[in-house]
C-alpha cells in the first residue's frame, strides 16, 4: 500500500516526572516520522488511565549530555547508529523511563457486521542497549501525531481504539483506511549519583518521500530525505552537547545529487563526511536535512496497475536516477502489466529537456552477487515524441550485463513531452525474479 506526504519529528527526549514523591526522568528517543530525529528536553506527567501528557520544559534538568556520537550510511535504506553518553550530576539515584516512539501505519479494514476493526501496524525493528548490553521494552503505549509536544497524550491499546474508529470513519475512501500514528515503548532504567551511562539506537529504516495522490495519478517531487533535529539538544543541563562528533557516508558516485545544507561538514573522502563540534548549543538553524535527488522523475497515469512497479518494497524508481549504481530500481514480473511508466526531467535538474541517447546500467549492479541473483529486463519499447512534435516508438534489447549500454534514438527527442518506458520481459534470476535497473540517462 502507498504511503502518502507526512511530515514527522524524531527525539531523543529528556523529561522528568513528579511522581510518589520523587524525582523521575524519562528519556525519550523518538521515531515520530519517517524522516527527522532529535534531541529534545520537556516534563512527562503520567494521567491516571495509564497514559500520559507531555508537556514543554527545560527546568530542572539534572541529566547532562556529555557526547554523541552519530554515524549516518545513506544507500538503498538509511543506516543509522547512535550513542548519546548520559551523565547523572544529581548527588541522588535517578530513575528513568526509556521510551521509544516510532512512526507507524495503523490498517482498520471494515468487517462485515463488526464496522471498523483495528487490523495490522508495522513497527520498527530497532536495536537498543545501556552500556553496550541489549534490553527488551516494559510496555507499549500509542499516540497519535502531532507537532506539538505539549498536545501529545499517550494511551493504552484498548483506549486507542476509538480513535483508530474514528479516523476510518472519516476515511473511508481509503481501502483499507490507515492511520499514521506513533507506537510508545517504554523501559525504566536507573541512574547511581554521578554516573555515566551510554544510551545506544540503530535502525535500518526506507528514505522519506512526499508523494500525493491524485485523480490523474501519483504527483512526486524526485526526491527523499533524512532530518535530525539537533536544536533541542540545548534543553539537556547546560542547554549543550560537550563533544558531539558525526559521520555521514554515501556512495561516492552519489555526491552530485546530495545536498547536506550544512557548511560545518568537512569532506574528509570521496563517500564520506564529518562533523566535530565542543560545547555545542545548536539552534534551530543548525537542524539538518539531507536530499538526495533524482536527475529525473516517473510518473504513472494508471496508479493501480503502476503502483507497485514505482514503489516496490524499498526499490523506489528514483533508486534509477539518482546517479549512483549503488542502488537499484526494482519492480516484480506481475508488475509488467503496467505500461504507463512516463519520464520527465526534474525541475530541479539542470540537464537540457532535448536529448539524442539513452543509457542504461542494467541489474542490481551494487554487486556481481546481486547482479546474477537478481532479473534483468530485457526488451523495453520506448515512446517519444522529436523536436518537431512527431511521435515514434522504438524497440531496445538489452544485453544480459551491468556495465552502461548506449542506445540512440532515432530522432533527437524533447523531453518537455511525454517520454514513455514499457518493459517487456526480462532475463531470470539464479535467486529472484525482481526486475532492477541500477541507472538510467539521457544525454
Amino acid at each position: 500500500m502507498l504511503r502518502f506526504p507526512i511530515k514527522t519529528i524524531d527525539s531523543l527526549t529528556l523529561y522528568s516526572i513528579d511522581q510518589y514523591m520523587k524525582q523521575i526522568f524519562i528519556l525519550i528517543f523518538t521515531f515520530i516520522s519517517l524522516s527527522t530525529y532529535a534531541n529534545f528536553g520537556g516534563y512527562y506527567r503520567y494521567s491516571s488511565e495509564g497514559g500520559g501528557t507531555i508537556l514543554n520544559s527545560s527546568n530542572s534538568q539534572l541529566i547532562e549530555l556529555i557526547k554523541e556520537r552519530i554515524n549516518i550510511e545513506l544507500d538503498q535504506r538509511v543506516n543509522f547508529n547512535a550513542e548519546f553518553f548520559l551523565n547523572n550530576t544529581s548527588s541522588e539515584l535517578q530513575e528513568i523511563t526509556l521510551a521509544f516512539p516510532q512512526f507507524s501505519h495503523w490498517e482498520i479494514p471494515y468487517e462485515s457486521g463488526q464496522g471498523y476493526v483495528p487490523g495490522d501496524y508495522y513497527p520498527l525493528n530497532e536495536t537498543f542497549s545501556i552500556n553496550g548490553e541489549k534490553i527488551k521494552f516494559d510496555n507499549e503505549l500509542y499516540s497519535e501525531m502531532l507537532k506539538e509536544y505539549n498536545k501529545v497524550h499517550l494511551v493504552s491499546r484498548a483506549n486507542f481504539k476509538n480513535t483508530l474508529t474514528n479516523y476510518a470513519g472519516m476515511h473511508e475512501a481509503e481501502s483499507p483506511p490507515t492511520m499514521p500514528f506513533i507506537i510508545w515503548k517504554l523501559k525504566t532504567i536507573q541512574f547511581k549519583p554521578g554516573e555515566t551511562k551510554k544510551v545506544s539506537i540503530s535502525f535500518v529504516r526506507p528514505w522519506f518521500y512526499e508523494d500525493e495522490m491524485w485523480s490523474f495519478g501519483t504527483s512526486t517531487n524526485g526526491e527523499r530525505n533524512f532530518k535530525y533535529i539537533f536544536e533541542t539538544a540545548n534543553t539537556w543541563k547546560n542547554s549543550k552537547i560537550k563533544d558531539f562528533q558525526m559521520s555521514i557516508k554515501f556512495p561516492e558516485d552519489s555526491w552530485e545529487n546530495l545536498n547536506l545544507n550544512k557548511p560545518f561538514f568537512n569532506r574528509v573522502s570521496k563517500n564520506e563526511v564529518k562533523v566535530s563540534l565542543q560545547d555545542w548549543t545548536p539552534t534551530n538553524e543548525d537542524n539538518l536535512n539531507i536530499v538526495w535527488k533524482s536527475n529525473y522523475k516517473i510518473k504513472a497515469k494508471d496508479d493501480i496497475n503502476c503502483a507497485e512497479s514505482l514503489y516496490y518494497d524499498d526499490y523506489s524508481w528514483r533508486f534509477g536516477f539518482d546517479g549512483t549504481k549503488m542502488t537499484s530500481w526494482c519492480l516484480r514480473p506481475s508488475n509488467l502489466i503496467c505500461d504507463n511508466l512516463y519520464l520527465e526531467v526534474n525541475s530541479k535538474s539542470e540537464k537540457q529537456k532535448i536529448c539524442s541517447s539513452l543509457y542504461i546500467i542494467s541489474g542490481f549492479a551494487k554487486s556481481e552477487g546481486l547482479a546474477v541473483q537478481n532479473a534483468k529486463p530485457k526488451n523495453m519499447t520506448l515512446t517519444y515524441y522529436d523536436t518537431a512534435g512527431k511521435i515514434h516508438t522504438q524497440d531496445i534489447e538489452l544485453a544480459n550485463s551491468t556495465k552502461a549500454q548506449k542506445f540512440v534514438f532515432k530522432k533527437a527527442v524533447d523531453l518537455s513531452k511525454e517520454f514513455k518506458i514499457n518493459i517487456l520481459d526480462f532475463y531470470p534470476g539464479t535467486k529472484y525474479q525482481d526486475i532492477c535497473l541500477s541507472e538510467l540517462w539521457l544525454e
